[in-house]
């Protein structure tokens, strides 16, 4: 988002042709942007809107807005256009400043090398002629090259790098030599003035990363702190195009991914638009991803902070002092993690559809106080799928751990757990509860890093159980209650029914 661009019609061109031929998706050639208006071989443009449609393949989709080359101003007119990565499709999107420096080199017959797969790959430049007759001023694909391998093709000058005199080569010819991390960090954007704030781009972005390391500590993060489990939503990606979370930000962040603060910060309201995309309106977890988001984005806003915990501390008075509220009047006892809820507004179900549709209280449907062990055995069931619960799934091998009971008084797993279930050991649904986060509590003691695999493992299937019991806890509570008004109720009716018949008996008696 905001980069600008040399947008190649050539390039979208063959691109649309590809499409269409290989019937990748429905494309239609007439309704491209060179049928609507007139376009040059080569336009500079501003990326003004972006966004992804889910898709078999999923689509970005771009609002190019034309640049004046001269003054670097917005000129009042812009086109759209939809595309994929694709193989053997050259990039017809080029950065302005990877552009500008590979015309300023003035490429001539020689020598050259490129990046591919992280290795440098070498070849000469034989001669130059354009790509197509119609456009012969364009640059695009206007070298002929040969590789040392001895294959031949058209490349751009943007393609390739100059070979500096203190290379190292391949021992044999036609081979690579690998990228070293300095020259990595050379190919790097060099942001442009005030595209990072008064600050640099590495400041901030460390200064971002701490944040999140230290956000990521909070139960509130836990939904959104690592990719979601495909595996547990499978039709996450067929509802949500552009999947991101905190994790992924941060790996972003350290491999200074973002060009520019403005790019940094449409990410991290994508957090969250899934939530809003995926989940029903109105559920919790929507909410909660828009206090993260919104969290995240002041902190990033204001340079001058380096701790992202008293902001945290401001913005939930005001953004959960409601919902907190509420659940203090229903809840009996709190948990680990916000839960994220499994439907989404569209009706597009997922997870198990018992869950989904529970056993709660309906209007005209019968009360079924039990129904919370049926649920409750689903979800048991739902969490041994997933490949998270693998070291969660039997009881701890004390002989391959022989420190574990020094550290964690009472040792829990889910077969422990589904056998007392069976059993109906069980009497409420918050007994279960309390020793499913026995075993999310007991993984964090033993094994406290963050960093590690198992601490990672244990918070995605925190989130995972957290968010199919809330209903479950919802609806046995609501059951519940009813059970208990209406035992009241009939109490109370029986209570006057003897009382009016001890009046009448009375009476009867006085008159007889």
């Amino acid at each position: 988002m905001g980069d600008e661009v040399y947008y190649f019609r050539q390039g979208h061109e063959a691109y649309v042709e590809m499409t269409k031929q290989n019937k990748i998706y429905s494309i239609n050639p007439k309704k491209q942007p060179w049928h609507k208006m007139e376009l040059r071989e080569q336009e500079l443009v501003k990326i003004v809107g972006l966004k992804y449609e889910v898709g078999l393949p999923s689509l970005c989709c771009l609002k190019l807005a034309f640049l004046d080359p001269d003054t670097g101003k917005l000129t009042g007119g812009s086109f759209s256009m939809k595309y994929h990565d694709m193989p053997d499709v050259i990039d017809f999107l080029v950065l302005r400043q990877q552009f500008d420096d590979a015309r300023d080199h003035h490429w001539t017959i020689g020598q050259f090398r490129l990046v591919i797969d992280d290795t440098w790959w070498f070849g000469t430049i034989e001669d130059q002629e354009p790509f197509q007759p119609e456009y012969p001023d364009s640059l695009f694909q206007c070298y002929n090259v040969c590789w040392d391998n001895g294959d031949t093709e058209k490349m751009s000058p943007w393609d390739m790098e100059p070979i500096p005199n203190e290379v190292v080569f391949p021992e044999e010819l036609g081979q690579s030599v690998p990228l070293t991390e300095e020259e990595q960090r050379e190919l790097l954007y060099v942001p442009l003035e005030g595209e990072w704030g008064a600050a640099t781009r590495n400041h901030e972005c460390q200064r971002i990363i701490n944040a999140i390391d230290q956000l990521t500590t909070l139960d509130v993060a836990v939904p959104f702190a690592f990719p979601v489990d495909l595996q547990a939503y499978p039709s996450y990606c067929t509802v949500v195009a552009y999947l991101t979370d905190l994790s992924t930000i941060r790996c972003r962040l350290e491999n200074r991914f973002y060009r520019r603060m403005s790019s940094l910060m449409w990410e991290v309201r994508y957090i969250e638009h899934n939530a809003q995309t995926f989940n029903e309106t109105g559920a919790f977890i929507v909410k909660t991803a828009k206090f993260v988001s919104d969290l995240m984005l002041s902190f990033i806003k204001d340079p001058t902070m380096t701790d992202i915990i008293p902001l945290y501390n401001t913005m939930k008075k005001t953004a959960f002092s409601d919902t907190e509220d509420e659940d203090d009047e229903d809840e009996d006892e709190d948990t680990d993690t916000p839960g994220t809820s499994t439907r989404n507004r569209k009706g597009r179900g997922v997870g198990l559809q018992q869950l989904q549709r529970g056993g709660g209280v309906r209007r005209g449907r019968p009360l079924d106080p039990q129904a919370w062990r049926g649920r409750s055995k689903e979800l048991i069931d739902l969490l041994f799928q997933c490949e998270d619960s693998e070291p969660f799934r039997q009881p701890v091998d004390l002989e391959q751990y022989p420190d574990y009971l020094d550290i964690v008084d009472t040792p829990m797993d889910f077969r422990t757990v589904r056998a007392m279930l069976r059993s109906g050991e069980y009497t409420t649904p918050l007994e279960l509860c309390q020793d499913i986060r026995l075993i999310f509590s007991n993984s964090k003691a033993y094994t406290p890093s963050k960093k590690s695999r198992i601490y990672s493992m244990s918070l995605r299937l925190s989130a995972l159980f957290e968010e199919h019991v809330n209903s479950i806890l919802a609806d046995y509570k609501a059951i519940h209650g009813q059970t208990d008004r209406k035992t009241r109720h009939r109490a109370d009716r029986q209570t006057r029914h003897v009382a009016d018949r001890q009046t009448d008996r009375q009476t009867r008696h006085v008159v007889d």
